[in-house]
């Protein structure tokens, strides 16, 4: 065997873990980004996916809590855009909704 050879044998010893791994992190890749929903949905699938009702995303449309995007005369809510409330956020809504009733 000459060290060319020799050589070659080594390289491909050692990529082989690493090309395992690389296909292992494509195939996982591949189902986080089917089991991701699709960005820009109707105001429905988007009452749904955040568990509300319709009406409490359109309020929140008109008060300008959740973007929006219009594709001709519908109107398509962005899930991508939005994201849970922090604990300092949540703390302060509780706030505000035990003194204003």
């Amino acid at each position: 065997m000459t060290v060319e050879e020799s050589i070659r044998v080594a390289i491909a010893a050692e990529l082989l873990p690493l090309r395992t791994d690389v296909a292992r992190l494509a195939a996982e890749v591949e189902a986080m980004r089917r089991a991701i929903p699709p960005s820009l949905v109707p105001v429905r699938e988007a009452a749904q996916a955040l568990g509300v009702s319709e009406i409490t995303i359109r309020r929140r449309i008109s008060d300008g809590r959740i973007p929006i995007v219009r594709i001709g005369r519908s109107v398509r809510v962005d899930l991508a855009s939005l994201r849970a409330p922090t604990d300092t956020e949540v703390a302060l809504l509780a706030h505000r909704a035990r003194h204003t009733i």
